[in-house]
């Protein structure tokens, strides 16, 4: 199939998962656009429960999507998943906050923590399974819900209370008056897949989840945090006592 598909020409709709810029889906999209340029493609940004949602309506080939899968539409079940791999989840908290002395974060330490966070309707799964990492059988205490993630850091540096984003976004979002910070092992995840309807007969899907397959194959060993993502990222870190002199 890969001989087959160089050369081949045709249309792709492609949905990137929000709160996953970057990484390993705009890999598997340069890879793609390397392999076979002559494919025209349609990518744009969405939730994860709408991009299901135009999947099984047929107005797009396929989507990348946080996993795992969790719908209403028993017509979900008839989607094809391939895992694409996960990142960390972050914590973001106000500067200020006492919490912001440690290097890292602790699950109880969120405990009675207020929380700001997106409508679990975009990613229902995403949600549970992330809850359920950090809070376990608790419910978090949720007292703002946010359209997105910028927002949801703003009421962070407002004082309003804590957020969780993934990694990437935290990297790509910086607002000022907000410390980020990872949590200690076992760290809580986001898994990343890639969906698309089996009934869809598309060369130029095809072509997509031959290289996607290709591509999980080749990083099987940094699938969690995808190539060239450091183990420590630099803004991750307690200040040390020069910096709260200095503050």
């Amino acid at each position: 199939m890969h001989a087959f598909v160089l050369g081949h020409e045709g249309t792709l709709r492609l949905n990137f998962a929000r709160s996953a810029a970057g990484g390993a889906s705009s890999a598997i999209v340069e890879m793609l656009r390397n392999e076979a340029p002559a494919l025209q493609l349609q990518i744009n940004s969405q939730y994860t429960a709408k991009s299901i949602e135009d999947l099984l309506d047929g107005k797009l080939d396929a989507a990348f999507v946080r996993s795992p899968l969790e719908m209403a539409d028993p017509a979900v079940g008839q989607l094809q998943v391939l895992p694409i791999g996960s990142e960390a989840l972050v914590v973001a908290l106000p500067r200020s906050h006492r919490l912001t002395r440690r290097q890292r974060i602790h699950a109880a330490d969120l405990v009675d923590e207020p929380i700001v966070t997106g409508s679990a309707q975009r990613a229902p799964g995403f949600y549970r399974l992330m809850f359920g990492q950090i809070w376990g059988d608790r419910s978090p205490r949720i007292v703002l819900h946010e359209p997105d993630e910028e927002h949801m850091l703003r009421a962070v540096a407002a004082g309003t209370g804590l957020t969780i984003l993934t990694e990437s976004r935290a990297k790509a979002i910086q607002v000022q008056g907000v410390a980020i910070r990872r949590f200690a092992a076992p760290e809580p995840r986001a898994g990343l897949a890639l969906v698309w309807s089996a009934s869809n007969l598309s060369t130029a899907l095809a072509v997509l989840v031959d290289v996607a397959q290709r591509f999980v194959s080749q990083h099987v060993d940094d699938a969690t945090t995808g190539p060239g993502t450091p183990s420590q990222p630099a803004w991750d870190r307690a200040p040390s006592a020069s910096d709260r002199s200095s503050s």
